[in-house]
Formats: C-alpha cells, structure tokens, sequence
C-alpha cells in the first residue's frame, strides 16, 4: 500500500483557499486513475513543530506503479497545474509525503 500525504500550512487567505480547495481541486483529486480513498483532515492541534499545519490530505495506492500511472496521467497532470493555482492563497508549498506502509 501507498500513501501520498500532503500537509498544507495555515492559508493566508483562508476562505479563498478553501472555496478552491473544496470546489475545484478535491473533484480534480477524485478523477485520478487508481485512486483507492482519499480523505481529508482538519488539523486541531500540533505537537514537537514550530510549523502550524491546517489540513491534511491522503491519497492512497495500491502500490507505487500505479500511484505513478495516476500522477503521469492527463487528470493527474490537471490536479498538479491546480495545486500551483492555490499557491497565492499559502504562505509556503504544502509539504508532500510519499509513504509505503510497512507489514509489521
């Protein structure tokens, strides 16, 4: 299993950010090709960061070949061009997180 998880930090326009966000980028998000879930959190609290994070959001793949065929395809491609169109509503780039989770 992988995880793509993506953390944005405080917007500094906060209604802006999120009329995108939830408008326009999460349907883009739901048209990608092997996508298995996708959710998304509202941070309440933080712990050991001087950075304050305000959403969080999952992605998660079978396994990296497909992750990848999702992010090379043309509807991947449209939610990566999206994701620079709310970068004027951030004070910095959301900080992104590949993971495979590991059977323990």
């Amino acid at each position: 299993m992988l995880k793509m998880i993506v953390i944005y930090g405080v917007p500094k326009e906060i209604e802006r950010f999120e009329d995108h966000y939830f408008q326009k980028h999460v349907p883009l998000i739901r048209q990608l090709p092997h996508l298995l879930d996708f959710n998304v959190q509202r941070v309440m609290s933080t712990q050991n960061t001087d950075q304050a994070a305000y959403l969080v959001t999952e992605l998660r793949y079978t396994n990296v070949d497909l992750f990848n065929q999702s992010y090379e395809s043309a509807e991947g491609r449209a939610a990566q061009q999206d994701t620079a169109a709310m970068i004027p509503y951030l004070h910095q780039l959301p900080v992104v997180h590949i993971v495979e989770n590991l059977d323990v």
